[in-house]
């Protein structure tokens, strides 16, 4: 099955320019709070084509047919490769550009803030639109420093303590709980089917014995009383103890549930590459799997990073895969 895309370069489509000389694009839809990165390499020999500029706004989609093009977002060139002879170019972008104020260090305190009112303070010093799940807007922060840290350092540390995840997409700083299967705006993800039939290769591991804990506690001080009290999720037993000190009770537990839920997470794995691939496929979707072995069918499945790569050989989707653990 033929692929088909569309790239604009700051609005301009070069589409049926670099068509014919394509050698391979490649799109990563990452599910944390990193930047989703694009690809695209081909063929220059005539030398015809001027070398692109870094911080040039591209936008893609891709398909399996001209009439069902999927959009991927909005990229920023980051680098400009030319290797020859023949010349090949391939540019590298990214989904975003961090602000600047979003990588400074900065020194700030929230005392009595929900998690809404934290990010939309952090969103509008970087000229991002807020956008959080409503599960987790008006939870209440009883303290949050930010020492010489960055705003994505600051936001990628309540995502773990939350289990959570923080994304910019668009414009948007998202905070969403993971690995739920639903939107920020709390609508479901459709359910992603994939058939032993319809895949190219898979791999799976089990690494249980790497994430033998059965608990996690972590350790709150309780200003009223003077003590130092523990929280824990799962069971006792080899128990991993989280370094922060936090100051309530309910963040204390928050973070251990979060970070048992992440250890348990670990435990079971899979990547499928699938021929031709899904340009629809999204991270943080349910998975369900046909065909393989009843072990692997039976266990709750949801999306992580993929990865979408064209080539004149068709287009093939990388979908990498993790057990739901609530």
């Amino acid at each position: 099955m033929t692929p088909h895309f569309q790239i604009t370069a700051n609005g301009r489509s070069i589409t049926s320019a670099i068509n014919e000389h394509l050698i391979s694009l490649s799109i990563t839809d990452k599910r944390g709070f990193e930047a989703d990165d694009l690809s695209i390499t081909f063929a220059d020999p005539e030398q015809r084509f001027a070398l692109p500029t870094t911080g040039a706004a591209l936008r893609c989609s891709i398909g399996l047919s001209p009439s069902q093009l999927v959009n991927k977002g909005s990229f920023t060139v980051d680098d400009v490769n030319l290797d020859g002879p023949p010349d090949v170019i391939t540019i590298t972008a990214r989904s975003v550009d961090f602000a600047k104020a979003m990588k400074e260090g900065r020194d700030q305190s929230f005392s009595g803030k929900t998690i809404g009112e934290i990010f939309e303070s952090l969103a509008d010093k970087s000229g991002l639109t807020p956008r959080i799940a409503d599960d987790l807007r008006d939870i209440v922060i009883d303290h949050l420093d930010q020492t010489n840290e960055s705003a994505a350092n600051l936001i990628t540390r309540l995502g773990q303590s939350y289990d959570a995840i923080a994304q910019i997409k668009d414009g948007h700083l998202l905070f969403m709980p993971r690995a739920k299967g639903r939107t920020v705006s709390g609508q479901s993800l459709p359910g992603l089917a994939i058939a032993y039939t319809g895949i190219e290769r898979f791999r799976y591991t089990n690494a249980a014995r790497q994430t033998d804990y059965t608990g996690v506690e972590a350790i709150w001080h309780n200003q009223a009383t003077a003590e130092t009290l523990r929280e824990r999720a799962g069971t006792k037993g080899n128990i991993k103890t989280l370094r922060e000190t936090y100051p309530t009770r309910e963040e204390a537990l928050a973070a251990a549930q979060s970070a048992f839920r992440d250890l348990k997470r670990k435990e079971k794995s899979m990547s499928v590459t699938l021929s031709p691939g899904n340009p629809i496929a999204l991270p943080d979707q349910p998975v369900f799997l046909s065909g393989f072995r009843n072990e692997l069918n039976r266990i709750k499945w949801i999306s992580g990073d993929i990865t979408h790569t064209l080539t004149t050989g068709g287009l093939k989707t990388e979908i990498q895969l993790e057990e739901i653990f609530i």
